[in-house]
């Protein structure tokens, strides 16, 4: 049988090894939530830019100034089975780096301001 002394070391033990874990659990979210982020994809409704010779679609800063390229959604031209052209996906115009975890619970709280998209819902494109 434990006496009172032992006993209560015991307890302490088991409290300290809890606390720790709660903690070192908490240190970790903290740091996923802080460290990573969110990306935005392109909408479907954005309007890229098609090259039928090569079946690529292009964002508009992609464009060559020489090309006379019809344009379209995203949407229509992935049905069309164009791709992303490799150079412009590349650069990171088909993605738009969002905030972190934390920085999207406090926007959706309205806690910090909504982050302003690259595309309007018209499917324009702006910088």
């Amino acid at each position: 049988m434990l006496n009172k002394e032992k006993f209560s070391t015991k307890i302490k033990e088991v409290l300290q090894t809890i606390g720790a874990g709660i903690f070192g659990i908490s240190v970790i979210a903290l740091g996923i939530g802080f460290g990573g982020s969110t990306a935005m994809v392109m909408p479907d409704y954005a309007y890229v830019y098609v090259d039928v010779d090569t079946m690529h679609y292009f964002a508009p800063f992609c464009v060559p100034p020489e090309a006379d390229w019809d344009y379209m959604t995203a949407r229509e031209a992935r049905m069309l089975k164009f791709t992303p052209d490799p150079d412009c996906r590349d650069q990171g115009f088909f993605v738009q780096d969002g905030r972190t975890i934390i920085g999207s619970y406090l926007e959706r709280w309205g806690m910090l301001p909504e982050t302003k998209l690259r595309w309007d819902e018209d499917g324009s494109w702006h910088w």
